[in-house]
């Protein structure tokens, strides 16, 4: 639902399955329904996970993030390059 008072641009879907403990176990992506919100507008939305991990207790939803900072690579302990 866009409860802001312009309409809105919706970013793709995150979506994650996290165990009891509330570790995070899997995620993807989904598309959202439609490019942008308007005033007042709600839509409902469907994703799909055909092969849930057992440990899986909850999923989460959360907007992806539109340009997430990169993230470096670590460097590896005992390589010597």
């Amino acid at each position: 639902a866009n409860i802001r008072t312009t309409p809105t641009n919706i970013p793709e879907l995150r979506l994650s399955v996290r165990a009891e403990n509330g570790r995070e176990v899997y995620h993807w992506f989904a598309p959202a329904p439609k490019a942008q919100l308007a005033v007042g507008e709600a839509i409902p939305f469907r994703a799909r996970l055909l092969s849930a991990p057992e440990d899986g207790k909850e999923v989460r939803v959360q907007f992806a993030e539109r340009n997430p900072a990169p993230v470096m690579p670590q460097a590896r302990q005992g390589s010597a390059r």
